[in-house]
């Protein structure tokens, strides 16, 4: 059965689809949504978006977890929002 709260640690999620964006000429949040596809990231799931900044990728991710999953954002730099 599969573990639905499993911690993902999202920055490096948002660094691969950054590059992934990049490359596949797609916007960031449809290769973040592409890439936790990819890594059967859904409903119900637990993220860690360690470092980030504004939260636009922690917005991505509370749309991919939905009501059930959780996000969890913290900016790790001072005066970096």
């Amino acid at each position: 059965m599969k573990d639905r709260c499993t911690l993902w640690l999202a920055t490096t999620l948002s660094l691969v689809c950054l590059a992934s964006s990049l490359a596949a000429d797609r916007s960031r949040a449809e290769a973040l949504k592409a890439l936790c596809h990819r890594l059967d990231i859904g409903p119900g799931a637990v993220i860690a978006d360690v470092g980030c900044g504004e939260g636009l990728d922690a917005a991505e991710f509370a749309r991919v977890v939905g009501e059930n999953g959780t996000v969890l954002a913290q900016e790790i730099e001072l005066n970096n929002t």
